[in-house]
C-alpha cells in the first residue's frame, strides 16, 4: 500500500470522526452575556450552546462560537443569565385556582372587608362567596368578631373567607350549618373559634376547616387548565421555571399528569397525606415526566404563627393560655411516615413551631436509615434548637424555607412568641449545619416574584420597604447561597437535580436573562429587577417587550 493511499485514507478517517461522528449545528447559541452557571464551583461563562431543549455546550464566547453553528444566535449584549427559578414550596394550582374568587390581601379593617364582600356578591355567580387573604395584624381593630354583620347580609349564602397563611377561616353561620357545625362540636386537631359570650364567632382553624371545605363546589379539569394556564404566565414573567406545588389532591395530580404535555412551565408536586388516595398512589409509584414530577407527600404536623396554631414547647407571649395545635396525633403522622418510606417516597411536613418540629424529627429518625437519599423535607423550618439540629443533620432532612415570611413576620412575630423570635428563621445556621436550604415563597402567602424572597434572605428586610428594620440580621446568608436555593438546592430538595437547577452540559436549557449582576449590583437595583425574558428548554416563554 503506497503511502499517498495511506495519507488519504487517514485524512477520511479523520474527517469522518469530526464530520460525522458530533453534529455541531444546534438549535441556539447565546453569547457575549455574563452566565452565571451555579455549578458546584459557581463558575461564570459568557456562552452556551442549546440542542433539543437541553446544553451542549458552555463555556467562552471564542469556544462556543467557534465550535457551534446555528441559525439562531442571541447577543446578550452584556446582560446577565441565570438558572431558571425554581420556587420549593408555593400553591400553583390552588391559587390559580383562587384567582376568580374574592381577593382579600392588604385589607386594612373590618369595615373595608364587609365592603369588598358586598361589591363582590354582587357579580358573584357560585353558589358561595369564597375569598382568600385577610390578615388582622394589618387591623387596628384586631377582634375577628364580624358573622353578626355576614349573617345580617348574607344569611343564606354561605361564605368561606381563608385567612392570608392558609392555616383559618372566617365563616357565617350559613356556611356552620351546611357543615354541621355547632356549638357542642368537637375536632381533634383544630379549633372552633367563639367569643367571650361563648358564641361561634365563625373563625375555624386548622382541622376545623375541613369541615366546610368538604361541603365548597368541586373543581372540573377544565377549570384546573385554566388556572394552569393562568399560572404560568404569571410564574414565568417573574422567572420562575419551576414549581413545587405543596400540597394537592390526588384528583389534581391526576389532572396535571393529564396535561403535562401541554406545560409550560415545570411542576412538581406533593399529596397531600389525607387524602383517601394516598396508598393508591404510592402503589401506583413515582411519575418523573419531563414537565411533571410526583414523588412526595406533604402532611402537617401543625399550623402558624399567625393563627395562634403553630405548636410551641412554650406558651405564646401574647395568648399565654394556648400552646398551639398539633393537627394530628403522633401516632397517625408515624404511620404515616412509615407508610411514603416503605415506597421510597418523599415526606415533606409542615412543621412551625419548635414542638411540632422536635416532634416530626422524632418521628423521622424512627423511619429513616441515617445514609438516605429520600430527601425528606421540613416545610416552613422557623425554629429549631440545637438538638433538632443535630437530628436534621444526621439523617439528611432537608430545610425547606420562606425567606420572605422572616421579614413580613417581623412587625408582629416578637409579640406573638418574645425572644424566641431572635433565633427564628434561622437561614444562615441552617446553611452552615446542612450545607443548603430550599427557597420557596409559599405563594400565594406571600407575592410570587421570587426575587422578594431572594432580597429578604440577604438583607432580611422586605425590598418593598427598606425603612424597615433588619430583623435578625446574624441570620442573613451570602448572595451566593440565596441564589443557590433558588436554583440547585430547590432542585436538589425536589430530586431533581441532575435535570434542572444549574447551567451545565445534560441538563435543560431553563434560564432567564436580567439587566441586574444579582451577584454584585446595589440592593436597590436588585429590589427593582424584573425579567427581561424567560427560556424553558431553550425556548423563549416570556418576554417583557411583547405585547401578547
Amino acid at each position: 500500500m503506497s503511502r499517498y493511499f495511506i495519507y488519504i485514507f487517514t485524512v477520511f478517517l479523520l474527517f469522518c470522526k469530526i464530520g460525522f461522528g458530533q453534529d455541531y449545528t444546534v438549535d441556539l447559541v447565546v453569547y457575549n452575556g455574563t452566565i452565571y452557571t451555579v455549578d458546584e464551583s459557581f463558575t461564570v461563562k459568557s456562552a452556551m450552546a442549546i440542542k433539543g431543549g437541553k446544553i451542549v455546550g458552555i463555556g467562552e464566547d471564542a469556544d462556543i462560537l467557534s465550535k457551534y453553528t446555528s441559525a439562531q444566535k442571541l447577543n446578550l449584549n452584556g446582560r446577565y443569565v441565570y438558572p431558571g427559578f425554581y420556587d420549593a414550596h408555593c400553591h400553583f394550582l390552588p391559587y390559580g385556582l383562587s384567582l376568580n374568587e374574592l381577593d382579600l390581601v392588604g385589607v386594612s379593617s373590618q369595615a373595608e372587608m364587609i365592603k369588598l364582600i358586598d361589591k363582590y356578591a354582587k357579580s358573584n355567580i357560585s353558589k358561595w362567596i369564597i375569598g382568600r387573604g385577610w390578615d388582622q395584624n394589618l387591623w387596628k381593630n384586631k377582634s375577628l368578631n364580624i358573622i353578626v354583620e355576614l349573617d345580617k347580609r348574607y344569611p343564606e349564602t354561605p361564605i368561606y373567607l381563608t385567612r392570608i397563611d392558609g392555616h383559618s377561616v372566617l365563616v357565617n353561620s350559613k356556611a356552620l350549618q351546611l357543615a354541621g357545625i355547632d356549638l357542642n362540636t368537637q375536632i381533634q386537631g383544630g379549633e372552633i373559634g367563639k367569643d367571650e359570650n361563648g358564641k361561634l364567632n365563625g373563625i375555624l382553624v386548622d382541622k376545623a376547616m375541613d369541615r366546610v371545605k368538604a361541603k365548597l363546589p368541586s373543581h372540573s379539569y377544565q377549570e384546573m387548565y385554566l388556572a394552569v394556564k393562568k399560572m404560568e404566565k404569571i410564574c414565568l414573567s417573574n422567572g420562575l421555571t419551576s414549581v413545587c406545588d405543596a400540597g394537592i389532591s390526588y384528583k389534581e395530580i391526576l389532572a396535571l399528569d393529564k396535561m403535562s404535555d401541554s406545560l409550560t412551565i415545570r411542576v412538581n408536586a406533593m399529596l397531600l397525606y389525607n387524602d383517601s388516595n394516598l396508598v393508591t398512589a404510592l402503589q401506583k409509584g413515582e411519575i418523573f415526566k419531563p414537565k411533571f414530577h410526583f414523588c412526595s407527600v406533604k402532611s402537617y404536623a401543625d399550623g402558624s404563627l399567625g393563627s395562634w396554631g403553630a405548636l410551641l414547647l412554650k406558651p405564646y407571649t401574647d395568648k399565654p393560655s394556648s400552646n398551639g395545635i398539633l393537627i394530628e396525633s403522633e401516632e397517625y403522622l408515624l404511620s404515616i411516615a412509615k407508610k411514603v418510606y416503605n415506597y421510597g417516597f418523599q415526606l415533606n411536613t409542615h412543621c412551625i413551631g419548635d414542638s411540632s418540629l422536635r416532634l416530626i424529627l422524632g418521628n423521622y429518625s424512627k423511619v429513616l436509615p441515617t445514609y438516605n437519599q429520600l430527601r425528606w423535607r421540613i416545610e416552613h423550618l422557623q425554629m429549631a434548637e440545637d438538638e433538632e439540629f443535630d437530628i436534621i443533620v444526621k439523617y439528611h432532612i432537608v430545610p425547606s424555607v420562606q425567606p420572605a415570611h422572616a421579614t413580613s413576620d417581623a412587625a408582629w412575630v416578637y409579640g406573638r412568641i418574645g425572644t424566641r423570635a431572635d433565633s427564628s428563621y434561622p437561614y444562615k445556621k441552617l446553611i452552615q449545619r446542612t450545607g443548603l436550604i430550599a427557597m420557596g415563597t409559599d405563594f400565594p402567602v406571600e407575592p410570587i416574584n421570587p426575587m422578594l424572597g431572594y432580597y429578604a434572605a440577604i438583607f432580611r428586610q422586605p425590598a418593598t420597604n427598606t425603612k424597615q428594620k433588619v430583623f435578625a440580621p446574624e441570620n442573613s446568608i451570602s448572595r451566593q447561597d440565596a441564589l443557590k436555593g433558588m436554583t440547585i438546592w430547590a432542585a436538589y430538595a425536589c430530586r431533581e437535580e441532575n435535570e434542572k437547577g444549574s447551567l451545565v452540559v445534560g441538563k435543560w436549557a431553563d434560564f432567564i436573562i436580567l439587566e441586574t449582576d444579582l451577584i454584585k449590583d446595589s440592593p436597590k437595583k436588585i429590589a427593582q429587577t424584573k425579567p427581561i425574558s424567560t427560556y424553558v428548554a431553550g425556548v423563549k416563554v416570556y418576554d417583557r417587550n411583547s405585547k401578547k
